[in-house]
């Protein structure tokens, strides 16, 4: 129970801590427009800029589970786990465009293979028949229509 306790307060510390940052850094924008200091103005966006950074960092501490407590239950039974899977996030549109071409990239790859499989089995096909001069064929599951085939060969010459 207290571990949850302890979890619940560092995941509102880090909520409060990305909120004020992302204040903060509104704050030193609006500083760094209405100065007129070049130096000062600077000065205030490096600061800003450094704000959003640390906003980043927290905000990414907290997205990937680094601060995930321990969710272990031990009562009358034996301890069970909890497992936390996350899965990144896209935040630009160059990330969304390499996605996209690896995922066109795979798809091509596997309709060529499929293609690459299919002639193959033909090409065997075709070997398998050259080679043994339809004997296999003759003989095999299609023996039986050895008599209607002849038959029709008959007919098609009258």
């Amino acid at each position: 129970m207290e571990q949850g306790i302890w979890a619940w307060i560092r995941r509102n510390t880090l909520e409060r801590a990305i909120r004020a940052l992302g204040e903060r850094a509104q704050i030193h924008h609006s500083l760094a427009k209405v100065e007129p200091d070049r130096h000062e103005k600077e000065r205030l966006r490096q600061d800003a800029d450094g704000d959003e950074q640390a906003k980043k960092e927290l905000w990414h501490v907290r997205h990937q589970g680094t601060f995930v407590s321990d969710h272990s239950v031990s009562g009358n039974s034996a301890p069970v786990q909890q497992t936390h899977v996350t899965a990144p996030t896209i935040k630009s549109t160059r990330d969304l465009l390499y996605a996209a071409v690896i995922a066109l990239s795979l798809i091509t790859n596997l309709v060529l293979w499929s293609k690459l499989h299919d002639a193959d089995k033909d090409i065997q096909t075709q070997v398998w028949l050259r080679d043994d001069a339809l004997t296999k064929f003759e003989q095999g599951p299609y023996a039986d229509l050895k008599a209607h085939v002849l038959a029709l060969e008959i007919n098609c010459k009258r």
